[in-house]
C-alpha cells in the first residue's frame, strides 16, 4: 500500500480516495484534522504499520506480542485478536476531531499515557482512571463509570440532551456525550446487542447466551 501525503499533513490511500485526501473534507463540519500529536517510538508498536494511522492503546502490545504473564481480555482468549468495539470521538477540546478506540471489557481514561485511552493536553483531566468505559463481549453493551481520582465525569444522554455527573455505572448508549474536564467526546458503538460483535460464529455467541 503506497500512501500519499497531503498539503495538510494526513496520510491517505490514493488509489482508494482518488479524489485526494479524505481527511481534508471533514473540515466542511467543524473538525480539525490539521494538528499533529506527538510520536512514539515504533518499538511501542511495531513496524508493520505508519504511527500515523495508529490509535492503539498505548500499552497494548501489538497482535502476537502479548505477554504471556498478563489478563488475557476476553476476545484475546477466545479469537486470539483485541480488537475494536467502539470508538470516543473528541467533539470539543484541544484533541478536537481526534478519534480513540475502545476495547473489549474495562477501558481506563486520563492524561497518562499508561491509560488505555490517553486524553492529552487538558489539566482538568485526572492523571490516572478519572472514568472507565466498560464494553461487556456476552452482551454488547457499554458503560461508563467514575474512575477513583478526583475528576468528575459527566455523561450527557442522546435522548433528553441533560448533562448529569456520574457517580456509579450507567449504560453508554449510541451518541451520548461524555465530559471530562474540558474535553467532551461522542461516543459512537461498533458492537452492539442487536448487530455486529466479533464472536467466532453465529453458533458460538448461542452457546455463551
Amino acid at each position: 500500500m503506497a500512501l500519499e501525503r497531503c498539503p495538510n499533513g494526513h496520510l491517505y490511500d490514493p488509489a482508494k480516495h482518488s479524489g485526494g485526501c479524505p481527511y481534508c473534507g471533514l473540515a466542511d463540519v467543524g473538525l480539525d484534522f490539521s494538528k499533529t500529536h506527538p510520536k512514539r517510538p515504533a518499538s511501542e508498536y511495531g513496524a508493520d504499520e505508519p504511527e500515523e494511522l495508529r490509535t492503539r492503546a498505548r500499552d497494548q502490545p501489538a497482535p502476537g506480542g502479548a505477554d504471556p504473564g498478563a489478563t488475557q481480555a476476553y476476545y484475546r482468549r477466545e479469537l486470539n485478536l483485541d480488537p475494536v468495539v467502539g470508538w470516543l470521538v473528541c467533539i470539543e477540546g484541544n484533541n478536537k476531531g481526534r478519534d480513540y478506540r475502545i476495547r473489549s471489557e474495562n477501558n481506563f481514561v486520563g492524561r497518562s499515557e499508561k491509560m488505555d485511552i490517553c486524553i492529552e493536553g487538558d489539566d482538568g483531566i485526572s492523571r490516572e482512571n478519572h472514568a472507565v468505559i466498560t464494553f461487556d463481549p456476552l452482551n454488547s453493551s457499554f458503560k461508563l463509570s467514575p474512575g477513583n481520582a478526583r475528576g468528575i465525569v459527566y455523561r450527557e444522554e442522546q435522548i433528553d440532551r441533560t448533562e448529569r455527573a456520574v457517580h456509579s455505572p450507567v449504560d453508554l448508549n449510541p451518541y451520548d456525550k461524555i465530559r471530562l474536564g474540558r474535553t467532551r467526546l461522542l461516543f459512537v458503538p461498533f458492537c452492539t446487542p442487536d448487530g455486529f460483535n466479533w464472536s467466532a460464529s453465529p453458533d458460538d455467541r448461542d452457546r455463551d447466551e
